[in-house]
């Protein structure tokens, strides 16, 4: 099996609302202002990091890992998003709330809720993608987010059908990433 890095905050006082399953791009570091809030509105926070992710990094250049799983067939963002659903499916208590922070695990979160066999009630996005399309509009590095570059996503899906998908899931994006 495959180990992902977790933890589980919980909050000081009262009982603990159901949890939130937290991701970031940035990994473990990245997820602290959404635990925070979390723990401010008395849940429970599960932070996750997913392979190019935190302690799950893959070196200097990533990217090229990407490249390599491309050119057998594979794709990496099929592989976080696997991982993602994975400990959406495994959780005991399952999150009635993703939150996600940056483009890359906005677009995980939106699809491994839509993927999971556990409904989810809200997805929270900060730094997200309102359309895959801004990667060609807006050219970020490719290095930082290689998966998001998976050839003929964008020709099946955008943003607005990943969140048709997940329907009658509540999904706030409470800002754009800057690319």
């Amino acid at each position: 099996g495959w180990v992902l890095p977790a933890m589980t905050y919980k909050p000081v006082t009262g009982d603990s609302r159901p949890s939130r399953l937290i991701l970031a791009d940035e990994g473990h570091a990245g997820a602290k202002p959404l635990v925070e809030e979390a723990l401010r509105d008395g849940n429970t926070a599960l932070v996750v990091e997913v392979i190019m992710q935190g302690a799950c990094g893959l070196g200097k250049a990533p990217h090229q890992w990407t490249m390599m799983l491309a050119s057998s067939g594979g794709r990496m963002l099929g592989l976080q998003v696997a991982q993602f659903v994975a400990v959406m499916n495994r959780m005991e208590v399952h999150a009635t709330a993703l939150c996600a922070s940056g483009p890359v695990s906005s677009v995980i979160a939106l699809m491994a809720a839509a993927l999971a066999e556990t409904d989810v009630a809200d997805v929270v996005i900060r730094e997200g993608l309102d359309s895959l399309s801004s990667l060609i509009r807006k050219p970020g590095r490719y290095e930082a987010m290689s998966s998001l570059f998976c050839f003929g996503l964008l020709a099946s899906f955008d943003i607005d059908d990943l969140i048709a998908l997940i329907h009658p899931a509540r999904v706030e994006l409470r800002s754009v990433a800057d690319l």
